[in-house]
């Protein structure tokens, strides 16, 4: 039987935990693999990256042990990586890539001072920074239309013209020879599977629909709903974790798959239960990779004339989804004024069940905010969401190599420029505690040693624009841009139409706070001075306690809708996305702003003294853009007020909001209404992104107590989500204290 098997074979789907490869198919052990790989780098170390890259994956291709699993539809896999990130690395070439970005840094002056700055902005808690080839946006479009075939016969054809025209130079030769031999080996490896499919035809039904399928999409563009789910899944599984280049959106898989799926019910060959079935079997696939962000896919939205693009398989994904219990892929709303109401509560009604990978974000301002970046019409209205809540134009490539807290600068402002708990200077000098006299002042003194954090996270940033093709070739990624094969230049180097790298700032709420304790504590009322202000931080607090209490019960406090204090968070978030948008990268495009802190505040937090709105040093910081854990004591439209008075505009990258919601606010229809208006409002009032929770600290308190009785729950971390018995006690407490606030 090849349909309604999907419950009859899910305890044997996952094979990536438990693989069964072919015999005598390849290398199956990862330490070996990796050994292998690491042997032929060194072997290679003479030629260009982009050659010695494509010859590792092009022996990986060939040379691993593969698997095609016969009851599963997708159920096609290589040797070499480790699903749930078990290991550091997980992916095959990531190893090989550290090594590159290791040899990179340590190449000349630039490479160590940049590392040097690297070093000390992560000692210090100032902020984050790495190669982020971790955001990249697969042209699924292309893929999906032209076919692997197509995608091969483009790079020829530029390659050609490129040779013809005399405009061939030597770093070309090395771009087209190692993107077709990629793309070469990709088409083998798919060649593998389809053998075996071929192989094991008698074993299960679905095998000689597999093996027809895997034979069509090595050449041609995908003819059946299913065949384009299996394109997708094998070039998204082997660019992340065979190349190492994460694909963090399968695309709007509505809006791509439609014209399949709608031709395929009107000729009769598939049924909407049948592509439900095929969706349930294509989903579990990135729940079992265990990627630890989670998969980004995303619905929704509209074309370039502003039409709802709602339809029947919009809902069909929704529903297969609301029949599993999965966290990944996790799922992304593209939201304009005329999304179906109906489809939106579809997705409240599973977020309230318990679903909580769903984030909702603003198409519309996304189209305005795109006006920073372009004046293509055309472009902006087409537009990609990927990660956790960013939308992008689809050309463009938007390396987050860098992030930054807001509250180190609060720190340095009042240290004169020097970090406390190291005792290392990070900032610049802006004066000692009498210079500072009064509150206009020191404000200044933070602007000022914000902008210097600011300032090295685009010196670590530009570092590595320069260098991506040096440290992590992008491929297969690049083949399938027009603009990269057009140029023959790498897509992260130079090969995109637009090329925005990405500043990401964190912790808003615990600078916003601790500013106004500083204003109301120090220089409005005199409670204390600004030395011994400082010597309380210090001292973390000890001898100070009461004041301590007193500062953190305060009810002035950021998401509250109280004008004064959310004046500085307005002010803060504006003059950090103009400073930001004043630089330019190496190319001469703008940089960009990202509002996103997901879990940023845990690590800063480890990093960071005490502060001055009565936080402890080492507890977590603020993330996103919510209020302070148990600071927003006026309701969530107050606190939804608060942070809409932020000019999202600024930031098209991301600026999430997070809601925890008691499960009795929402029962029925009418808390459906509740959660619907709570998205509509917060997107009138030029919100970006909004996501949450649906529970209460008492489930939470059972969950942690018998975790073997609830291992399903899920809950939202930042931009992803995570099963609540998989977390650290403290970070199960702080969610726990969180949910008590309600």
């Amino acid at each position: 039987m090849i349909w309604n098997t999907f419950e009859k074979d899910f305890d044997k789907l996952d094979r990536l935990h438990n693989p069964h490869y072919e015999k005598d198919s390849g290398l199956t052990d990862f330490d070996e693999i990796q050994d292998k790989l690491h042997e032929i780098k060194n072997k290679l170390s003479g030629e260009s990256r982009h050659q010695a890259s494509s010859k590792i994956i092009d022996f990986i291709f060939k040379n691993c042990a593969v698997e095609v699993n016969p009851v599963d539809w997708f159920g096609v896999s290589i040797a070499g990586w480790e699903p749930d990130c078990r290991r550091s690395p997980w992916r095959m070439m990531q190893h090989v890539i550290y090594e590159w970005e290791t040899e990179q840094m340590e190449k000349d002056e630039e490479g160590r001072k940049i590392q040097a700055l690297r070093n000390l902005h992560v000692e210090t808690g100032a902020g984050w920074n790495y190669p982020d080839n971790c955001h990249s946006k697969p042209n699924w479009d292309d893929i999906l239309n032209m076919g692997i075939g197509g995608i091969i016969d483009r790079v020829i054809y530029y390659r050609d013209k490129k040779i013809e025209n005399g405009e061939y130079t030597g770093e070309m030769r090395d771009y087209y020879e190692s993107v077709i031999r990629v793309y070469d080996g990709f088409v083998h490896l798919i060649g593998r599977w389809a053998d075996y499919a071929k192989i094991k035809e008698q074993q299960n039904e679905k095998m000689p629909l597999v093996h027809k399928a895997l034979t069509n999409i090595m050449s041609k563009p995908p003819k059946t709903f299913y065949e384009a789910l299996l394109l997708i899944y094998a070039y998204s599984m082997v660019q992340e974790y065979v190349t190492g280049i994460q694909a963090r959106t399968l695309g709007n898989l509505d809006t791509l798959l439609y014209p399949l799926y709608k031709k395929e019910l009107a000729e009769g060959t598939l049924t909407r239960d049948h592509a439900k079935e095929l969706i349930k079997y294509f989903y579990m696939q990135y729940e079992f990779a265990g990627n630890i962000n989670n998969q980004p896919i995303f619905f929704a939205g509209t074309d370039g004339e502003g039409n709802d693009l709602v339809n029947d398989l919009s809902f069909l994904f929704i529903e297969a989804y609301g029949e599993l219990n999965i966290i990944s892929p996790k799922v992304q709303i593209a939201v304009s004024e005329v999304t179906s109401d109906k489809f939106l509560k579809k997705c409240c009604e599973l977020l309230r069940a318990g679903h909580t990978s769903f984030a909702f974000a603003n198409e519309d301002l996304a189209r305005e905010s795109m006006d920073i970046l372009t004046d293509d019409e055309n472009d902006k209205k087409h537009l990609s969401l990927s990660g956790c809540y960013n939308f992008s134009l689809k050309e463009n490539v938007q390396p987050e190599s860098a992030g930054i807290s807001f509250v180190k600068g609060v720190e340095l402002a009042l240290n004169n420029g020097k970090d406390p708990l190291t005792g290392k200077m990070l900032g610049v000098r802006t004066g000692d505690w009498p210079d500072l006299d009064s509150f206009e002042k020191f404000y200044n003194a933070y602007l000022t040693q914000t902008k210097k954090i600011i300032d090295d996270a685009v010196a670590i940033s530009e570092y590595f624009d320069k260098h991506f093709v040096d440290i992590s070739p992008a491929l297969m990624l690049s083949a399938n841009f027009e603009s990269s094969v057009s140029t023959g230049k790498d897509i992260y180097f130079n090969g995109s139409k637009y090329h925005n790298t990405v500043i990401t700032v964190s912790c808003l709420a615990t600078a916003v706070d601790s500013l106004y304790a500083v204003k109301k504590y120090v220089y409005d009322t005199k409670r204390i001075s600004l030395d011994q202000l400082a010597c309380a931080l210090a001292a973390n607090w000890k001898g100070y306690e009461d004041l301590r209490q007193e500062i953190a019960s305060d009810g002035e406090k950021y998401g509250n809708n109280i004008d004064a204090v959310d004046f500085y968070a307005v002010d803060i978030m504006k003059k950090t996305a103009e400073y930001i948008y004043s630089k330019r990268t190496w190319l001469g495009e703008k940089y960009t702003a990202d509002g996103e802190g997901i879990n940023h505040g845990i690590k800063f937090g480890k990093k960071t003294g005490a502060t001055p709105d009565g936080r402890y040093a080492y507890d977590q910081l603020s993330k996103n853009l919510q209020s302070v854990f148990g600071c927003d004591r006026r309701g969530v439209l107050a606190y939804i007020n608060s942070v809409t008075k932020i000019d999202a505009y600024d930031y098209p990258n991301g600026a999430p909001i997070d809601f925890v919601l008691h499960p009795s606010v929402v029962e029925g229809e009418e808390g459906l209404d509740i959660m619907l208006n709570l998205i509509r409002t917060t997107f009138k009032k030029g919100g970006a992104a909004i996501q949450g929770n649906v529970y209460n600290a008492d489930i939470l308190k059972a969950a942690q107590r018998e975790p073997e009785k609830y291992k399903g729950l899920q809950v939202r971390l930042c931009g992803w989500s995570m099963y609540f018995n998989k977390l650290s006690k403290d970070e199960q407490d702080m969610l726990i204290r969180q949910a008590e606030e309600v």
